[in-house]
């Protein structure tokens, strides 16, 4: 009996021992799987982040290309919006100044017109004052030659008295301007002498 108790008190630990052992191997295993899982979760975590991260920064840089091409855009608009109004502006001066020199035109074209009418009317009278004048002219030839060499010897007197006081008020002007220089020049040395004499005194 006792021998077949310790036989059997053997049997049943060895059961528990490989049931123990079986248990323990189970529970590393699923350590291992656990283990095995939360790493591929961590690396795919990662992968994924990565790719966010990646596709968040290809966003930003497309956007910032969408931004700078609609501020291109805008900048290309203003200028070409700023060209037509210019060049409608310069149409329009173009067109106003047409006609203002349509008009310029049309005044000068009455003026030369009035002014040629007028001209031919003066030419008329003129031809009819020198047919006039022409039967008075041979009469009066002798005294317009006495006028005309009195005239000549007044204006001959009257030049030479112009002259000699152009000449007076010439020299009187240049002593002016000498005695200006003069008193210049000695202002020039008076400052140039003080200024010595400061130095030399600080010295």
């Amino acid at each position: 009996r006792r021998r077949a108790a310790c036989k059997l008190q053997g049997v049943w630990r060895g059961h528990v021992g490989r049931k123990i052992a079986r248990e323990e191997e189970m529970y590393q295993a699923l350590e291992l799987d656990e283990y095995a899982v939360t790493k591929l979760q961590s690396t795919y975590r990662g992968h994924r982040g990565r790719i966010k991260f990646r596709a968040r920064k290809k966003q930003l840089a497309i956007d910032r290309i969408l931004a700078a091409a609609a501020k291109l855009q805008a900048v290309y608009r203003g200028h070409l919006a700023r060209m037509e109004a210019n060049a409608e502006r310069e149409l329009q001066m173009a067109e106003i100044e047409f006609e203002a020199a349509l008009r310029l035109q049309a005044t000068m074209r009455g003026h030369w017109g009035r002014q040629l009418a007028r001209l031919r009317r003066r030419t008329y009278l003129a031809t009819k004052l020198q047919s006039v004048y022409r039967g008075h002219i041979g009469r009066l030839d002798v005294m317009v030659l006495r006028r005309f060499l009195a005239a000549t010897k007044l204006q001959s007197t009257y030049r030479g008295h112009v002259s000699r006081r152009f000449m007076v008020h010439h020299r009187q002007v240049v002593a002016i301007i000498r005695l200006h220089e003069w008193e210049q020049a000695c202002s020039l040395k008076l400052q140039s002498v003080w200024r010595g004499h400061a130095a030399r005194k600080r010295a």
